[in-house]
């Protein structure tokens, strides 16, 4: 199977797949326990931790997205900071703020 095959199936099946729906395969819970384990604390926001692990699964899921396509459809999937609208940068912040192990 060529790559571009590939590619195809996997936007046809992955394409329009939201940021909450990753949910169903990587619970809040689990996420928290990794960070946990890893002595990683963070303080309460719309971009905890499994929040910020979705995204970045939806991100490398979706290569063509950009950072400010993926806050926008994490705007559309009804993520926001506090009332606010997230920023490109604060998600940038969020995700840099992860441990990288």
């Amino acid at each position: 199977m060529g790559i571009d095959r590939f590619r195809k199936g996997f936007q046809e099946q992955w394409g329009q797949v939201q940021v909450s729906a990753l949910a169903n395969l990587v619970s809040d819970a689990e996420i928290e326990e990794l960070c946990s384990g890893l002595e990683h604390t963070w303080r309460q926001s719309a971009l905890e931790p499994p929040g910020v692990v979705r995204s970045m699964i939806y991100r490398s899921l979706h290569r063509d997205k950009s950072i400010r396509n993926v806050v926008e459809d994490l705007h559309a999937d009804g993520v926001s900071v506090a009332g606010k609208a997230m920023t490109d940068s604060g998600w940038c912040q969020a995700r840099s703020r992860l441990p990288k192990e």
